[in-house]
């Protein structure tokens, strides 16, 4: 995975991206929409911005499971959502 921090204008906050899986190659790059995000989360300044990315990982691979995406969709409303691909 490729980390990283931006922020729109010179005076806005830091905000942390993630761009999907990455070859060991460094001269290749790879992206996958499902994995690459502006995540429009500010990096607290108390707190290791590593921990942070990690928490975002995580948030990003279990949201792509059916049942993660109840707990880490981006409303973040608490709703319930219907799975239309569900399978027994």
């Amino acid at each position: 995975m490729y980390f990283f921090k931006y922020r729109v204008k010179k005076e806005d906050d830091w905000k942390m991206g993630i761009s999907g899986l990455q070859p060991e190659n460094e001269r290749e790059i790879f992206t996958d929409s499902r994995l690459t995000s502006m995540t429009e989360k500010k990096l607290k300044k108390d707190e290791p911005e590593d921990t942070q990315f990690m928490n975002q990982l995580k948030r990003k691979l279990f949201s792509l499971y059916p049942g993660g995406r109840n707990f880490f969709s981006n409303n973040n409303s608490g709703d319930y959502r219907v799975v239309s691909n569900y399978e027994n």
